[in-house]
């Protein structure tokens, strides 16, 4: 059976996590009880986390604990695990502290932080070539160089830990830290090293190297450090930082651009802690998606294509759309024999997932493109099935191989449902039509009929395609671009299409009330009504998951409660400004009309005019043959004043160009500048929210999304009889 991933998707990738292993951490217990709940607590992650870093600072204890357990079974939710070696550089940051003013102020200083992110290799390839190697290049505290030396390991840092309490004032050194951190916190190395230990040929395209962005942040912009600053940070790959929710990423990342330096900025959780602790630094607390293969070759690929593969926030929008129409993207496609079949050739036996994203069927002649296209469309009931490709008499069906009768296509929704149709057989005539296709036959039929001077089969998909970039307001309620087309010119064709409009009428009406007495009729009804239910079915099971209001409790804290309802204001006020834009542009629409209209009566009253004129003229020699003292004008005149028709044009025009101003403008107090200073508004106290409330907010966004959605399906404006009024009642 033929297995094919599914391509780049998105995943949560968090690069930045400590183990129990690290020189710091806060996993609770013992160092077995404290690797247990680590553990748990990541195979109990969201299913979107499939990428992880193991970050130990200058160990990969860790990393190899991981690689371990998740070779007894462990950690089988997680797709991809990267060994990250954490290093201090020999330049320095400042700490940012929070003040007793509400500010933040530097208080002291720091090292820059550096991780190097390692291909899935094993541990010991990164500790014997790259460890050791920059072992060679580590600069240490003055004093310190003759009492300490040898290659890194955690007994040699205790020991240069040692020795540097033991230079302390006998009064500091009880408040000292671990040997341990005070020996790494005094080993730092150049930016040049590490390069340097990293052109090893064993590591040769194996390496990516982060920038911690806080510390980075922090130093000086003077004119003793500023190419050091920029070089740090845009000759590495990736940027780092830990940001408490997406809001806060967003002000970071404009922070890098403002500052015209490398803005490839991924958010990490840092973790030290369990997810159930109330901290930043939480293991799942990363909102970094990329859409690549979970491989390293993944990460670099996205690095190449940042802002298109990398998203930081609660959820891709693409994933969203998915979610809101599960109906109309389709997870996999399936080729089977007939359990029955007799057939001995294999020929088909296919499980092919397919990305959202699907954009393109590639290979040579040959390969299988067109069976391939043509299995989806048939099972999706295509109109265009006598263009077929493969699936026609002279290829797979063949009366005289027979093949395709063995055969069954399926395509699967990601709504869960399936279409199947045996390979052998036609589309439903009756049934929905699920996959549009433009057959590559019948593509050629359309150039052909095109270069022979014409194809009014080319022109009629090049008026679909058209129409549909047709601003809303200029279609006049119109479905079509020949209804459109018609309704402009009608007037035109006045004199010759009255008879044939209402032959053509009556026919119609004939036609149409014969069609619908019949089953096929019924049964496309009922089909179409399983399809809309099925839609809505699909956008129930996509409700969000109800989030409890932490605000509603009597404790809840007034800033918290403040700070929540501040925002549920602000964005009422936002919808109210969209509906505003709504209603004006419910009065252009009937603007536009009455304008189409005024447009319509001129050509109407010119046209009757011409006919009177014709009238008159016809009329003429046969009142001259009276020969009375008769004139035709004395018989019949005609007076047409198009002073009010026009007088309303001009105020159809002028209210149109107000309401264009109105909503085109970004001056002070225009709708634009109202919602951009909401939105700023919004962003800025969403910021302020703790965890709990910004989820909550999150909640009621997405479900007034959900409920936007499940009134445009259900509350669908169309014919009395169509699928929409039977789904409403």
């Amino acid at each position: 059976m033929l297995i094919t991933q599914s391509g780049s998707t998105w995943k949560k990738w968090d690069l930045h996590v400590h183990t129990p292993e690290s020189l710091v951490h806060h996993y609770p217990g013992e160092k077995e009880t404290a690797w247990e709940a680590f553990l748990a607590d990541f195979e109990a992650l969201p299913a979107e986390f499939k990428v992880i870093g193991i970050n130990d600072y200058l160990f990969v204890d860790g990393y190899a604990r991981v690689l371990e357990e998740r070779r007894r079974g462990r950690l089988q939710n997680v797709e991809l695990v990267l060994p990250v070696v954490e290093l201090r550089l020999d330049k320095f940051g400042g700490v940012l502290e929070h003040g007793p003013d509400g500010r933040y102020a530097q208080s002291s200083w720091s090292r820059i932080n550096l991780h190097v992110i390692f291909d899935e290799v094993e541990p010991r390839l990164i500790q014997d070539q790259f460890i050791a190697a920059i072992s060679r290049r580590y600069t240490l505290i003055p004093g310190m160089a003759e009492q300490w030396g040898g290659v890194i390991t955690r007994e040699n840092l205790i020991a240069l830990g040692n020795a540097v309490i033991g230079s302390m004032p006998e009064h500091l050194r009880a408040n000292a830290p671990s040997p341990l951190k005070v020996g790494f916190n005094n080993l730092n190395v150049s930016y040049e090293g590490v390069r340097e230990a990293l052109d090893n040929p064993l590591l040769a395209g194996k390496s990516l190297i982060a920038i911690g962005k806080t510390e980075w942040e922090s130093m000086r912009w003077n004119d003793n450090n500023i190419a050091d600053k920029k070089t740090v940070i845009n000759e590495a790959d990736l940027v780092f930082t830990a940001s408490p929710n997406p809001e806060a990423y967003a002000r970071a990342r404009a922070a890098l651009k403002g500052a015209n330096v490398n803005d490839r900025l991924l958010d990490c959780s840092d973790a030290h802690s369990l997810s159930t602790e109330n901290i930043k630094d939480r293991i799942g607390n990363c909102f970094t998606w990329i859409k690549a293969d979970s491989t390293f070759q993944g990460l670099t690929q996205a690095i190449e294509e940042f802002d298109d593969r990398v998203y930081v926030g609660d959820n891709p929008p693409k994933r969203g759309l998915v979610e809101q129409n599960k109906t109309k993207f389709i997870r996999a496609v399936r080729i089977t024999k007939k359990q029955d079949s007799t057939l001995a050739e294999p020929w088909f036996s296919v499980n092919m997932p397919l990305n959202c994203d699907l954009v393109a069927i590639i290979g040579n002649k040959g390969s299988g493109k067109s069976a391939l296209s043509d299995v989806i469309a048939l099972a999706g009931n295509t109109r265009h099935y006598g263009k077929f490709s493969f699936l026609k008499d002279t290829r797979f069906r063949s009366p005289k191989t027979k093949f395709a009768q063995h055969f069954v296509g399926e395509i699967e929704w990601h709504d869960g449902l399936t279409n199947s149709r045996e390979l052998d057989r036609d589309p439903d005539s009756t049934g929905v039509e699920r996959v549009k296709y433009l057959p590559q036959s019948y593509l050629e039929d359309l150039c052909n009929d095109l270069g022979d001077g014409g194809s009014a089969t080319f022109d009629a998909e090049l008026r679909k395609i058209i129409y549909s970039h047709v601003p809303e307001a200029d279609r006049l309620g119109k479905s079509s671009m020949d209804d459109l087309l018609d309704y402009k010119v009608a007037e035109l064709n006045q004199g010759r299409q009255v008879l044939r409009q209402k032959i053509g009428t009556a026919n119609q009406l004939i036609v149409e009330l014969e069609r619908r007495l019949t089953l096929e009729h019924r049964r496309s009804l009922e089909e179409q009504l399983g399809t809309k239910q099925a839609e809505l079915n699909a956008l129930d099971s996509a409700k969000p998951q109800a989030v409890e209001d932490p605000n509603a409790s009597p404790e809840a804290a007034t800033d918290a409660k403040q700070a929540a309802e501040s925002i549920e204001a602000l964005e009422n006020e936002a919808r109210n400004i969209d509906k505003e834009v709504a209603a004006l542009g419910v009065t252009k629409l009937s603007a536009s009309k009455r304008l189409a209209v005024t447009t319509r009566i001129a050509q109407a009253l010119s046209n009757y005019q011409k006919q009177h004129e014709s009238f008159v003229a016809d009329l003429r020699p046969l009142v001259t043959e009276l020969g009375a003292n008769i004139s035709v004008e004395a018989l019949i005149e005609i007076r047409i004043d198009m002073g009010l028709v026009d007088a309303t044009a001009d105020l159809a025009k002028t209210e149109i160009e107000q309401i264009d101003i109105s909503t085109r403008s970004e001056e002070p107090g225009s709708f634009t500048k109202r919602k951009q200073e909401l939105a700023a508004a919004i962003t800025d106290a969403k910021s302020k929210l703790g965890e709990r409330q910004r989820q909550f907010v999150l909640y009621r966004e997405a479900l007034a999304n959900w409920e936007k959605a499940k009134t445009e399906l259900i509350g669908e404006k169309d014919k009395p009889d169509t699928i929409t009024a039977l789904l409403r009642g």
